[in-house]
């Protein structure tokens, strides 16, 4: 959990990990704690020179971390892991932060009826990454129905509303069911066989799944803004759905 990525030790340092690059271990550096977007600089010197940047890989340079913030006696210093969600700080370091900006979601949407996937889709706060899923759920959803393929080839318009319904449909349902299922989660209660740390360990768990519950609420606002401008379309070409009129006659 407290190694860094090699990167940091090429010419311009890095910690952005490579297909080349390797995990170092850095004493006296690894033992800062994180501070999300804490304002540091990593500078890499060759020690023969004082002032040469060294090679990737190179034994003969030195390591500074420099905070450029002032640091006041008896405070600590601080490092920044970088936009770390809590899934990655839970894993790789054993703690995560309330309200975490950084926090995302990782999803993988299948067609009906099969098994075939996407690749993973990562989702953040804001409904960041919104316009991926909603582009894979078409393409993976089966969207063309019955009542589609009576339309004519000329009603391309009213085609395009019914796949984009049908889509919106499909993924309402989809962030129903992983909302029903985080809010379960978050009711169990976490046990650990450490009773010093059952209560830190609650409170990370708390942490992750807010952070994941408002991910997935702030997709379902998407979702809905997606289809206000559904129904609009619907209205302007004189569309009218089965359950449109069954909610005009529950009224």
């Amino acid at each position: 959990s407290r190694a860094f990525p090699s990167t940091l030790l090429s010419p311009t340092p890095s910690l952005i990990e490579t297909s080349n690059s390797y995990a170092v271990l850095i004493p006296g550096l690894d033992s800062m704690n994180h501070k999300r977007a804490h304002p540091v600089t990593w500078s890499v010197l060759n020690t023969e020179t004082s002032s040469k940047p060294s090679e990737l890989g190179s034994t003969d340079c030195s390591l500074g971390l420099v905070s450029e913030v002032a640091t006041q006696p008896g405070e600590e210093v601080l490092n920044n892991y970088g936009p770390k969600p809590n899934s990655s700080l839970i894993l790789g370091y054993g703690f995560a932060l309330p309200d975490n900006p950084d926090d995302t979601m990782s999803l993988k949407v299948a067609s009906k009826g099969s098994r075939a996937t996407h690749d993973s889709i990562v989702v953040g706060r804001n409904a960041e990454g919104a316009e991926e899923l909603w582009t894979s759920v078409k393409t993976l959803s089966d969207l063309l129905d019955e009542e589609d393929d009576l339309l004519s080839p000329d009603l391309d318009d009213a085609k395009d509303v019914i796949r984009d319904k049908d889509a919106i449909d499909s993924l309402r349902e989809m962030l129903a069911g992983l909302l029903s299922r985080l809010r379960e989660a978050s009711g169990r209660k976490m046990e650990s066989q450490d009773p010093v740390r059952a209560n830190q360990i609650a409170l990370m768990h708390r942490y992750y799944l807010d952070g994941q519950l408002d991910i997935v609420r702030d997709l379902q606002a998407w979702v809905t803004r997606k289809e206000e401008v559904n129904r609009q379309r619907q209205q302007e070409l004189g569309l009218v759905f089965e359950e449109d009129l069954s909610d005009e006659e529950d009224m």
